[in-house]
């Protein structure tokens, strides 16, 4: 049957009314019919299962503190800080683990934080180009630079020198090639001319 009100009918098939008399204004949501049977109860465990399986943060705690600590260590002001922190980062990430069992809400914070794949793909690809740039201008000592695989200066400029001397031998070759390929013994192919 279809309705004749703008707002729905009652289960009796009358206008649904609000408690003045006029047609009730919906927002366009249905309502929920409570069910006849009542409520429903919850459906018993079996004899012998525990609630529910400890779930280990550690690894999650360990990329959480990684994720704040490397920053920190590339920095010159705060490497010494950063250093005892990534030092005892396995123990940290154990205690870590034993609050997080106790707090489930925090633990989908951490998770939340350290399983953001795309922010931490980001920041892990960042990190070399900037201790290469860091290195370029002296901001960060070497010894810190290099452990993302910063090289000196110099040694960059050759290498870059080096890539760009490549892309033109590539460039040359494969223009010769064209050449090549549009000329048969010294002359232009046959069904080149119309």
């Amino acid at each position: 049957m279809v309705s004749s009100s703008p707002y729905g009918d009652t289960l009796d098939g009358r206008p649904k009314k609000d408690g003045r008399g006029r047609p009730r204004k919906t927002t366009g949501t249905t309502t929920r019919r409570s069910s006849s049977r009542g409520p429903t109860a919850p459906k018993p465990k079996p004899a012998g299962t525990t609630s529910a399986r400890k779930q280990d943060h550690t690894k999650t705690v360990l990329t959480a503190l990684h994720l704040v600590l490397t920053p920190l260590g590339m920095i010159p002001t705060t490497a010494l800080d950063a250093a005892p922190f990534m030092e005892h980062s396995a123990s940290i990430a154990k205690a870590g683990n034993e609050v997080l069992q106790a707090y489930p809400a925090a633990a989908q914070y951490i998770a939340g934080v350290a399983t953001h794949g795309p922010l931490a793909l980001l920041v892990g690809a960042l990190l070399p180009p900037l201790a290469q740039v860091a290195a370029n201008h002296n901001w960060l000592p070497p010894e810190m630079t290099s452990r993302f695989g910063a090289v000196p200066p110099e040694q960059y400029a050759a290498r870059l020198a080096e890539l760009n001397r490549r892309a033109q031998a590539q460039a040359q070759a494969e223009a010769d090639a064209a050449v090549a390929n549009t000329q048969v013994n010294g002359h232009a192919p046959a069904f080149a001319h119309a």
